[in-house]
């Protein structure tokens, strides 16, 4: 069985990027990152630098290499911590949801601790998940990306790295 699912994974990726440089080809887009403009928020930015070019008339900007690796550091650092919040709010809801059941199990009213756990989980799900959405957007600008591709992917990575984890840890 793995073997089998080896090679169709194999065959599967093959496929599909066949089919996506064929789409890329059909609407033009084969060089579309590299044809991308700058982010007015990179170039107004004050850890944005500019050299000139041999080859180009324009300026090149490209982002403080410094600046960049402590920020991607933050970002990370500030990920793990709501990682980390959510699992130890996840697990303090377990063992809620566990003590809740004790006490209702004897009156044969287990179904009121587990409803009452379950809604307690789906209220931190939805609290980290309000919260995380306005620290992604500061972190990911923090980060100083160039084109708006760079910015989606950093944002994305971001994103589903923590709700992952928010949305699925207490299954």
């Amino acid at each position: 069985y793995c073997c089998f699912i080896t090679v169709w994974a194999i065959i599967f990726i093959s496929g599909w990027k066949r089919v996506e440089r064929t789409y890329q080809y059909e609407w033009d887009t084969l060089t579309f990152e590299d044809e991308e403009e700058d982010r007015k928020q990179f170039i107004q930015n004050k850890h944005t630098r500019t050299k000139l070019s041999e080859f180009h008339t324009d300026p090149v900007r490209y982002p403080d290499e410094t600046m960049r690796n402590v920020a991607l550091c933050v970002s990370a650092f500030v990920v793990c911590g709501f990682i980390c919040a959510v699992i130890a709010v996840v697990s303090a809801i377990a063992l809620f949801k566990f003590r809740l059941i004790q006490k209702f199990e004897p009156y044969g009213m287990s179904v009121v601790g587990k409803g009452i756990g379950s809604g307690c989980q789906a209220v931190s799900i939805m609290f980290f998940n309000k919260i995380y959405q306005r620290v992604l957007v500061w972190l990911t600008d923090f980060e100083n990306w160039q084109t708006e591709t760079q910015y989606e992917d950093a944002t994305i990575a971001k994103d589903f790295c923590f709700k992952i984890v928010n949305a699925y840890f207490a299954c």
